[in-house]
């Protein structure tokens, strides 16, 4: 046996890199979060089987692949929750750190819901409608980011209210009705319908301005959005 047959030989045995093995498992794991929120979306998470959740994975996978990545359904159903919660945490937290005022801060968060409408839909869907079908440790954890992430829309309408540009109602109240909007939009919206997804965005985004604000004239509303006109005087009557 020559050199380089010992070298090739054994170059032919050396293991798999870790990290290759880590990007396959990332993967796999990835396409059954993203089979799984299709299918719980269109059927319902009780009427779809771990089965059919593999062999809808392109390629198919066996129980054994999904059971290496998740131990339950259940498991696949709380990753769903989580990579939508994370995403919606991971923009308002860049919006917290930013300045401009709350009004300015609840425009921005309504136009990522459009982006969010278009590309993340199915995540959200199954969030609002599914979640009940999480228990113990996982029942737990999901209302833990729930109810983080509702204080920060929350800590953004009393910034609003301290300003004096947003109405000094209760603001836990202000901000379910906010959640209100938002997940009645996710669940109506139709994208055969006659609206496009920046249409029906613009018209929840503008029926919220005007309910919060102080003084709700200064929303101009157009087909592309509402827009607040800059602060003026006011007479006093």
């Amino acid at each position: 046996m020559n050199a380089n047959h010992v070298i090739e030989h054994q170059t032919t045995n050396l293991p798999v890199p870790s990290r290759r093995r880590r990007n396959v498992a990332a993967d796999t794991r990835e396409s059954l979060i993203n089979v799984a929120a299709h299918l719980f979306r269109v059927r319902g998470f009780g009427s779809v089987t771990i089965d059919e959740i593999c062999a809808a994975v392109s390629p198919p996978l066996s129980k054994g692949a999904f059971y290496h990545s998740f131990d339950s359904k259940q498991a696949v159903l709380f990753a769903i929750l989580e990579k939508y919660m994370l995403e919606a945490a991971e923009f308002v937290d860049a919006l917290e750190n930013s300045e401009g005022e709350s009004a300015e801060q609840i425009e921005q968060l309504f136009l990522h819901s459009s982006e969010m409408l278009k590309t993340f839909r199915p995540y959200v869907v199954v969030s609002i409608l599914e979640q009940r079908h999480l228990s113990g440790e996982y029942s737990t954890r999901v209302k833990q980011m729930r109810d983080g992430y509702r204080r920060k829309i929350e800590r953004i309408i009393r910034r609003g209210q301290e300003s004096g540009t947003i109405i000094g109602l209760n603001a836990k109240i202000l901000t379910l009705n906010y959640f209100g909007i938002l997940n009645w939009m996710y669940l109506w919206f139709e994208e055969r319908g006659p609206l496009s997804a920046d249409e029906v965005v613009a018209i929840c985004h503008t029926q919220f301005l005007r309910s919060v604000l102080v003084h709700p004239d200064d929303v101009l509303v157009s087909a592309a959005g509402p827009r607040r006109v800059a602060s003026r005087k006011r007479g006093i009557l």
